[in-house]
């Protein structure tokens, strides 16, 4: 299994990964400040 197969099993199930964390997927292989992120989430406080 190869580095962007677990991600986008982690991107795809976020939710089973990380239960009751109330993460939402943002995006894959992301620019955020200059830097590259394989995975963004965000976390959706209204659930917690």
């Amino acid at each position: 299994m190869l580095e962007k197969d677990i991600e986008n099993i982690i991107a795809a199930h976020p939710d089973e990964i990380f239960p009751n964390e109330g993460f939402k997927l943002i995006g894959q292989q992301v620019n955020v400040e200059g830097r590259r992120l394989d995975i963004l989430f965000k976390i959706n406080m209204k659930e917690m």
